[in-house]
């Protein structure tokens, strides 16, 4: 069966990780609801989040890159990857 054009839309306009719009990402706060202390940090959210705010920051801080860098690097080596199928 063929998905509603308007699913279709929506799919194509939420993170495939968090599975939330890209301005809208996953976050987990500290309990005075202050401090980002996990959270989506997908490519797909980059320059759709008010800056400045703890979400930008928590998504533009090294460790964040450097995941978003890994994975990319991870993406381009598919399935040649030794021990993958």
């Amino acid at each position: 069966m063929a998905q509603a054009p308007l699913e279709d839309a929506m799919r194509e306009q939420t993170c495939n990780t968090c599975n939330r719009p890209a301005n809208r990402p996953f976050r987990v706060y500290d309990e005075r609801n202050t401090k980002v202390t996990m959270g989506c940090v997908d490519a797909f959210h980059s320059g759709h989040l008010i800056t400045p705010s703890e979400s930008s920051f928590w998504h533009n801080r090294s460790e964040a890159r450097h995941i978003r860098g890994e994975y990319k690097t991870w993406m381009a080596l598919g399935t040649t990857r030794k021990g993958r199928n």
